[in-house]
């Protein structure tokens, strides 16, 4: 019985458990993956202030808004997520006019608002008793009209005459007139701009007035009002509600379920029920149909499509997880045979056939199969969650159905494999006939891996490479390819030895017969190590080489830790949070030649502190600040860019005409991305240049030029100074939210799990030891009592175990760290988020696992072999060659 010897059980349950923990977890592995990626999508604050978003565009009427409005709020309650809906009444104006004709008309830039606790958030100066039929505005504002409490402000679309005015002032006519009831401090002044606080940050973005200090004022003014003087006004508007997130689902289901909720709410504002009607009696005549937006719908589609990438990985490497552990399972009907070669030899002698042997291990292999699947369900829900994504242990995320296929496939393949190796303890083919099939077989793998080794190749990061069933092969073939030359060439090693014993050392000859008599199992073992190993230090090479890769790129990309495109200058009195800087871009035409190209322009002051630099741009950043601070002699020092047609010597510019020399060549720099800039020069130069031969009262040259502020802050703090600065700006980029983008999250993940593989991988291989260990039991307990009749001590006989244990682990580990390496080098640059851009990563390795697993991996065959040697020692002499074959 298979189960008599504890030894043997475990590694025979562990090979059985492997098949079910790599067919097992692909499940949980991926629906884990799927709500990390929905956890880290829906993390951003925006999602939280912008749950549901519904706007109609409407003429104002307070009992059809405050009908639409009850509706509408029976309808949010269906979804729990959402808090209470704040209603928002706001309008933009055509014109309004002040005083009686001839009226003063100003352009568009007052703003009609209307929120629950706005009023409250500002500083009310002065104030009349009757606020009826009024508004708000700011005490700049009334300073700039001269207006007073108790003046009127009219809001129209046309040219008012003495007539319209009287109508305008005794509210009976078509357009909208207001008193001047109250006065507040504005919310922005010359020195900074809007406070923010928690009220303010919820009213939204386009209804906040920034001051703009080229203008010297703001870009509008905000007039507030109460909600029943704007919807009994007449006035042309919109209605706004929106219902924050009070929980987010940290789900993939749960977010599925939301964005579905949100869908159905949003197609209810225009089909035939009491929502829909009520919104129509909102909604402006002509104009267009409410609509819901919200975060959750783009943030819902962008976790889809990362999921929708783990797809093909996952599947592939479930099929990949599935052939490992059949060969683990193939691996251990082999060593059942080797550990009772007697057994099924006395059988073959008595004519049984090998469907009969086969039957006879399936029915004692049945209970190592049932403890077998019950390992591997429970490994199937812990690896996820020690080593992955996973937050609990789920159970209910496993397919049962075909843990329970892979069990019985697992049976068949380990009772089959006995059964005909049992068969052939008599007997064997001829060599011919099996060279032939070793030849076939080798002829098959190679031929394999040459043509995944060419079709990934054929595919970059920039042809938008994917990780589908060659990239999750590759390893595997690579690796399985090195391994066979490794330990077709430890065979040759061990005949070309064997052939020179007398030269040996005992111990080690001793070590090299063992190895040469038992060639198919060592074959076996060392196979297996050697994959195992391989995978592993795969999974952790391209994981760590991807992560830096990653990192590195996108601090190339980004400049800094962020980095925001600047619609304003920044004021003499910004203070940046952390070392940040401006850059400034342009395209140009560089002559001679007219060549189109681009240039930026860098504050020297500032640069070297803020970007994040490397080495492989070529020249450190002190270089090149020097470079660009040489004198000018008449043209400005420009650094060109490698790879960029760039005359030695010449000029830039559209409107004008700087002359340049160039002083330096780098090969990148910060900000770089995937964009071609011609030249980099200093911001001082170019201004020095224009102010000395330009007229002093010229535009500023750079002020034509786009600016990019790149900070060493995060892009939190950025953006909050920049706010508090009134600095306008777009395009923020932060690494933090780069790293963690769907698709770059999706492709760690799917490598994650080949890491997953790997260490199984790995386990089977150790299993594969412990199984090579029992089968060659009775051998080498034979090989010992005859080397201590030969007057061997015992230590010197552990040494022989310890000469052909180590050499089988040397070859595996060898061919491992020969194959990884080859494998990770091919497939990162398919991932490089700029590929060709420097600066590049090589192969990196996470050692620290590496080391900790090859430490546990020698203490464990220390520890067999002392357990090997001292079992084998205590037994009598009489009792092992009596068992010996």
């Amino acid at each position: 019985m298979p189960w008599s010897e504890f030894t043997l059980a475990s590694a025979l349950v562990l090979a059985f458990a492997i098949p079910v923990l790599l067919v097992g977890s692909v499940d949980v592995w991926r629906a884990a993956s799927e709500d990390d990626l929905a956890d880290r999508s829906v993390a951003d604050a925006s999602l939280m202030r912008n749950g549901a978003d519904i706007a109609v565009e409407a003429s104002f009427s307070g009992s059809a808004v405050e009908e639409a409005d009850r509706e509408l709020t029976d309808a949010l309650a269906g979804i729990p997520q959402l808090e209470q809906p704040v209603r928002t009444v706001y309008t933009y104006p055509g014109l309004f006019t002040v005083g009686p004709p001839p009226v003063r008309q100003v352009g568009p830039v007052a703003r009609l608002l209307s929120q629950a606790g706005a009023l409250d958030a500002v500083d009310v100066v002065a104030q009349l008793d009757d606020t009826s039929h009024g508004v708000w505005i700011s005490t700049s504002f009334a300073d700039l009209l001269g207006l007073e409490l108790g003046d009127p402000l009219a809001f129209e679309v046309g040219v008012v005459d003495d007539d319209a005015w009287n109508d305008l002032v005794s509210n009976t006519g078509t357009n909208a007139a207001f008193r001047v009831v109250g006065l507040y401090e504005p919310l922005w002044s010359a020195e900074a701009d809007l406070v923010a606080d928690e009220y303010w940050s919820s009213v939204p973005p386009a209804l906040l007035p920034v001051y703009v200090e080229a203008f010297n004022q703001p870009n509008f003014e905000l007039v507030l009002a109460e909600e029943a003087t704007l919807l009994d006004s007449g006035l042309q508007g919109v209605v706004r509600w929106r219902a924050p997130l009070g929980s987010i689902p940290t789900t993939f289901d749960g977010l599925r379920t939301l964005r579905d909720q949100m869908r159905q709410l949003d197609g209810s504002l225009v089909q035939a029920g009491l929502l829909g009607s009520s919104m129509q009696e909102v909604a402006s005549t002509g104009q267009r149909a409410p609509v819901l937006t919200s975060d959750v719908f783009d943030t819902t589609s962008a976790v889809e499509a990362a999921v929708a990438k783990l797809a093909a990985p996952l599947a592939s490497a479930r099929a990949l997880g599935a052939i490992v552990g059949l060969t683990a399972v193939f691996a251990a009907g082999v060593f059942l045979v080797e550990r009772r070669r007697s057994e099924f030899r006395l059988l073959t002698s008595e004519g049984e056939r090998w469907p009969r042997m086969a039957g006879r291990v399936a029915g004692q292999l049945v209970p190592v199969v049932a403890v077998a699947a019950l390992v591997g369900a429970f490994l199937s829900v812990a690896g996820p969650r020690w080593f992955g994504p996973a937050v609990s242990y789920d159970f209910g995320r496993l397919p049962w159905a075909l843990i329970g296929l892979s069990s019985v496939v697992s049976l068949l393949v380990a009772s089959i494999a006995a059964g005909v190796m049992g068969a052939r303890t008599l007997w064997s083919p001829s060599r011919q006939t099996s060279r032939a099939v070793g030849r076939v077989l080798v002829a098959a793998l190679v031929g394999s891996t040459v043509v995944a080794w060419m079709q990934v190749g054929r595919t970059t990061a920039s042809a938008g490479a994917s990780i589908d069933l060659v990239v999750v092969a590759l390893p595997v073939l690579v690796i399985a390819f090195v391994v066979l030359v490794v330990v077709e060439a430890l065979g040759w090693i061990v005949r070309l030895l064997g052939r020179h014993g007398e030269r040996l050392p005992v111990e080690l000859f001793l070590a090299m017969r063992r190895l040469g008599s038992g060639s198919l199992a060592v074959r076996l073992v060392a196979g297996s190590l050697g994959l195992g190993i391989g995978l592993l230090v795969f999974a952790l090479a391209i994981t760590a080489t991807l992560d830096r890769t990653v990192d590195v790129k996108l601090a190339t990309r980004v400049g800094g830790e962020s980095s925001v495109t600047l619609l304003d200058d920044l004021p003499s009195t910004y203070r940046p949070p952390a070392p940040t800087t401006v850059i400034a871009e342009s395209d140009t035409r560089l002559m001679p030649g007219a060549v189109s190209g681009r240039v930026i322009a860098i504050d020297p002051a500032t640069y070297a502190d803020a970007v994040t630099w490397s080495d492989q741009f070529g020249v450190s950043v002190d270089e090149v600040l020097a470079a660009l601070a040489e004198p000018s002699d008449q043209s400005i020092p420009v650094i060109a860019i490698e790879g960029e047609p760039v005359p030695p010597a010449g000029a830039f510019g559209l409107t004008r005409s700087y002359p340049y020399r160039v002083v330096a060549t780098i090969r990148g720099f910060p900000t770089a991305g995937n964009r071609r800039v011609s030249l980099m020069a200093s911001a001082d130069a170019i201004e020095a240049f224009a102010a000395e031969v330009g007229n002093p009262a010229a535009r500023p040259p750079l002020d034509a030029f786009r600016k990019t502020a790149v900070s060493q802050a995060s892009v939190e703090q950025l953006t909050d100074s920049l706010d508090a600065a009134g600095v306008r700006y777009r395009d923020v980029v932060s690494q933090l939210e780069q790293r963690q983008s769907p698709t770059i999250v999706a492709t760690r993940s799917a490598f994650g799990y080949l890491g997953v593989i790997g260490v199984t991988a790995a386990a089977a291989a150790c299993v594969a030891l412990g199984l090579f260990l029992s089968a060659r039991r009775r051998s080498r307990a034979l090989t010992g009592v005859i080397t201590r009749s030969m007057g061997l001590s015992a230590p010197r006989a552990a040494m022989v175990s310890a000469f052909e244990l180590g050499s089988v682990l040397l070859v595996s580990v060898g061919a491992g760290f020969i194959a990884a390496p080859l494998v990770v080098r091919r497939l990162a640059p398919r991932f490089d988020p700029a590929p060709g851009r420097p600066p590049t990563v090589g192969v990196l390795v996470d050692w620290a696992p590496l080391g900790a697993g090859a430490l546990v991996g020698v203490l464990i065959v220390a520890v067999l072999v002392w357990l090997s040697e001292w079992r084998e020692s205590r037994r009598p002499a009489g009792e092992v060659v009596r068992d010996g074959e």
